[in-house]
């Protein structure tokens, strides 16, 4: 079952502060979890650069103590999804996103 995370939930499961995302955008985030198994991706901005975050786990845990972002660019982003790096579920909605950030 995939989700789109909001910024409440992008701390609940990740388990970070309130302050980690102060004055961040998010632009595209979510969680896929099957049979007890999941991963998260999010691309957000803060302070005029551009992060990523992907998380992942089994089923004896969750996303805590993964969030690690990583400053990343529009090409970057593209690159990773045509090589499959970033699941490509929702590939059009991240399409979206980077071409308002391309201009």
């Amino acid at each position: 079952m995939e989700e789109e995370l909001q910024k409440e939930d992008i701390e609940s499961y990740f388990q970070i502060g309130e302050k980690e995302l102060e004055n961040a955008n998010i632009l595209f985030a979510f969680y896929d979890r099957e049979n007890h198994e999941g991963r998260a991706y999010v691309l957000f901005e803060k302070n005029g650069e551009l992060y990523e975050v992907y998380g992942s786990h089994c089923s004896c845990r969750g996303l805590e103590g993964q969030w690690e972002p990583e400053k990343s660019s529009v090409e970057a982003v593209r690159h990773f999804l045509s090589v499959g790096a970033i699941p490509s579920v929702r590939r059009e909605e991240i399409d979206k996103v980077l071409a308002v950030l391309d201009k």
